[in-house]
């Protein structure tokens, strides 16, 4: 999944190549989820990756993380 949200991200302009090479490339020497590091980075707002998130799933599944 993470190599796939990654390259939705990219693909929809929320974050470039070189920012997911860096961010996976701290996940592989450090671990970790690849969102989890996106936003301890600071490449992408945690509000925006849940907007992104929520808008990939059907109903009302990430609302529950949002509150």
């Amino acid at each position: 999944m993470a190599d796939r949200l990654g390259e939705l991200l990219v693909k929809r302009n929320f974050i470039t190549p070189d920012q997911l090479k860096k961010a996976t490339d701290e996940q592989k020497f450090k671990g970790g989820r690849l969102e989890s590091i996106l936003v301890k980075l600071g490449i992408i707002k945690e509000d925006d990756l849940l907007s992104f998130l929520s808008a990939q799933l059907p109903g009302s599944f990430c609302q529950a993380f949002q509150d």
